[in-house]
């Protein structure tokens, strides 16, 4: 960088302190660019914090209302820290996640009643709204593992409806010996 930068750093140094650098200078113009990002960084944080301080019961108020009761958003908690917990277990990303991923997790626990396995799945949409992260709760995926999962759940249902139907049969003496 020579011809850029002063040879001897003393002479920079006391050039860039005293104000002695011209303005044009590309190093100059650096550090003010700089200089200008850190304040416009610094004044975001602010402004965000001096709003959070500012809104906080009327940001209380808003999630509330958006995210329902305190009931639902522990219940929403509990549901996305299983998910998290099976996502860290079969090394797959949580936070964020994608359909396919979400889509895995209901085929994979299809055992657990359909209307549970959509708490979840809102669960996660919640969790993605609240961290301000991409997500589709709408994807095509996720909508045909729950309609597989529902399916299964209904078949398993009829097939104990019939077998219990059956059972008066075979007690009235099907199967006795006279």
């Amino acid at each position: 960088m020579r011809g850029v930068l002063p040879d001897n750093p003393a002479t920079f140094r006391s050039n860039v302190q005293g104000g002695a650098l011209d303005p044009q200078h590309p190093v100059a113009k650096a550090i003010d660019e700089r200089v200008s990002r850190i304040k416009l960084e610094t004044s975001r944080a602010g402004m965000a914090q001096m709003l959070a301080d500012l809104l906080y019961d009327d940001i209380k108020a808003e999630t509330d209302r958006a995210y329902g009761s305190k009931s639902t958003r522990e219940s929403y908690t509990l549901d996305f820290n299983k998910f998290k917990q099976w996502c860290i277990d079969e090394g797959l990303s949580y936070l964020p996640t994608s359909p396919e991923i979400v889509a895995h997790y209901i085929v994979a626990h299809g055992e657990m009643r359909p209307e549970r396995l959509a708490r979840a799945t809102s669960a996660v949409a919640y969790v993605h709204s609240w961290a301000d992260l991409p997500y589709r709760s709408d994807d095509v995926l996720i909508k045909a593992a729950m309609r597989f999962v529902r399916r299964c759940h209904e078949q398993e249902q009829e097939k104990q409806t019939e077998a219990a139907t059956q059972l008066p049969d075979a007690a009235n003496g099907a199967g006795q010996q006279h």
